[in-house]
């Protein structure tokens, strides 16, 4: 128990991990951080794990199919626009430069698409 919290157990390392509405934990000592710019990458060995649930985790692929908001299908009216299919950020302009970044999310153009009106 933490702080009144019941859903939690200690690891054989010590460390506590939340048991409830999870399938599986680990538990890792960092040994080298890497910055990528907008993200760090963590290179770890892990210590301890464990599967609790045989319940699918929520992938990347699951969220952005089934939980993340789509964004208004429509363009605005006589404008052509390019959205990030990413994150849903809308650039407005007859044409998308080739280098273009998005703003939100970083990703490059080839993952706009052209909406139309």
């Amino acid at each position: 128990m933490v702080d009144g919290y019941h859903a939690c157990k200690h690891s054989e390392n010590g460390l506590y991990y939340i048991t409830e509405g999870t399938n599986a934990y680990i538990s890792a000592t960092v040994e080298q951080t890497i910055d990528l710019g907008s993200h760090t990458m963590f290179i770890a060995s892990v210590d301890d794990m464990d599967v609790l649930s045989a319940v699918p985790s929520a992938t990347y692929a699951y969220y952005q199919s089934s939980i993340k908001p789509r964004p208004e299908e429509k363009a605005s009216a006589g404008k052509t626009v390019w959205r990030c299919t990413v994150c849903g950020y809308v650039y407005e302009g007859e044409e998308l430069p080739a280098d273009f970044v998005c703003p939100i999310c970083k990703h490059p153009a080839s993952d706009f698409e052209k909406v139309t009106a």
